[in-house]
């Protein structure tokens, strides 16, 4: 006769989700900042932040003596090290080259509202559409790596060397997936006098893709044959002899028109709730999609899943 029950089964399943993202510069959120060291203005505060975010490291620090601390790699790494599944397996290290971060640089700001836990590893572009300088008449494109590498997408615009796009002479700027910052710290040009870091200060086009952890929970309720045969509806619950004052004989005692002749009556659900231990509210609730009649000659099993961010 209860209307509560134990659940039978609760498992829960991580499933990784990525969704792409399609912005441009006058997108919601998106600001691009030129940075210039020792600037008295916000430029300057940018590049104190970025190199301490992301380039400083204490192994580039001289400290040997003079005014110049710093060694000719002057602000960064050479690179940092990470761990990620690649072809030679899980524990793989590729190097993220930082070695590039000069007295310029600018950057793109990407709020977390679009790319959630972390920017996808090698999933971004970044058309630029306001520099005319392409040899070819077409609109500058970078990418990155899948190891926080910037790189033009075109090997005629790689500055450096012809060995790899993203080399670590040919990179042109960092992506910092984590963070939803893009970097672009080479000072070369790809054409003439357009420079790399103008790209992004105009109007863009960026791409990528979002990452977001969901967990799926996965509830199986059991109804035995004979269980939650009961109603709270008290139009189905018979009366005293007195109907005036409206109260009833037993509390579950269900009204003579519904079992008279004979009659089987079993209930309608269309609802499912999951409670605490110790709530008196439901923690959630399952809507079926048609009322289902209760039993008693079969056990009914129903799946509950919901997600859970």
């Amino acid at each position: 006769m209860s209307i509560f029950k134990n659940v039978n089964e609760h498992s829960r399943e991580r499933i990784v989700t990525n969704k792409k993202f399609l912005l441009t510069n006058n997108s919601d959120g998106i600001n691009s900042y030129q940075l210039r060291e020792n600037s008295n203005n916000i430029s300057g505060s940018y590049w104190d932040s970025i190199r301490a975010l992301c380039y400083f490291s204490a192994s580039t620090y001289n400290s040997g003596s003079g005014s110049d601390l710093w060694s000719t790699k002057k602000y960064g790494n050479p690179y940092h090290s990470i761990k990620i599944k690649g072809p030679d397996g899980p524990t793989s290290i590729y190097p993220q080259y930082t070695h590039k971060f000069y007295s310029s640089a600018s950057i793109i700001t990407i709020p977390q509202k679009y790319f959630g836990e972390q920017i996808k590893r090698g999933t971004v572009e970044l058309i630029d559409k306001s520099n005319n300088g392409d040899p070819d008449g077409k609109n500058i494109i970078l990418k990155d790596d899948g190891r926080g590498n910037l790189y033009a997408s075109k090997m005629i615009y790689n500055s450096q060397s012809v060995t790899h796009a993203s080399s670590s002479d040919n990179y042109i700027g960092n992506v910092f997936y984590n963070q939803g910052l893009i970097t672009i710290t080479d000072t070369g040009s790809y054409s003439g006098s357009m420079k790399y870091q103008n790209i992004g200060t105009g109007n863009f086009d960026l791409s990528f893709k979002s990452t977001q952890t969901i967990y799926v929970h996965r509830i199986e309720c059991v109804v035995k044959p004979n269980e939650f045969n009961v109603t709270n509806n008290p139009t189905a619950r018979a009366l005293d002899n007195d109907n005036t004052k409206k109260t009833y004989k037993e509390p579950w005692k269900l009204s003579n028109n519904l079992t008279a002749s004979g009659k089987h009556w079993s209930p309608y659900f269309t609802t499912i709730g999951l409670y605490g231990k110790k709530d008196i509210f439901p923690v959630a609730v399952a809507r079926l999609s048609q009322a289902i009649k209760t039993r008693d000659d079969v056990t009914m099993r129903f799946v509950i899943r919901f997600d859970q961010w």
